[in-house]
């Protein structure tokens, strides 16, 4: 075995690892992806675009959906909470094929070493 592909095979069992490690943010997170929902929940209907107040035709967003402030924190919420499970569930699929990856690649290298171990031997 050469240092390269000890060098390889070392680097791609740490990816893996680290990759297992980092993965799942919403749910080792979750306290903070609520209270952050639940704050931009709040503020979302209140918002009013930064270039529109430079004409002075700014409203908020819940005037312009036409509806109350109530109706708006839930449809910020809705969009919030859509978001955060699309990105729960690309993240996962990411992760499943990035571990996929370097799992064939590490075994590669491990298939390329073995025919080396037993001529040598």
């Amino acid at each position: 075995m050469t240092d390269y592909q000890r060098n390889r095979l070392e680097v791609y069992s740490r990816k893996i690892e680290d990759i297992e490690n980092h993965s799942g943010f919403f749910k080792k997170n979750l306290v903070k992806v609520i209270i952050f929902g639940v704050l931009f929940s709040l503020y979302a209907p209140t918002y009013v675009g930064e270039h529109n107040l430079r004409f002075g035709n700014s409203s908020p967003v819940m005037d312009r959906i036409g509806g109350s402030y109530l109706t708006a924190v839930i449809w910020a919420l809705c969009v919030y909470t859509s978001f955060c499970l699309l990105g729960h569930f690309v993240f996962a699929l990411q992760d499943k094929y990035r571990i996929k990856r370097f799992q064939k690649l590490k075994k590669a290298i491990e298939e390329e070493i073995a025919p080396n171990h037993t001529e040598i031997s």
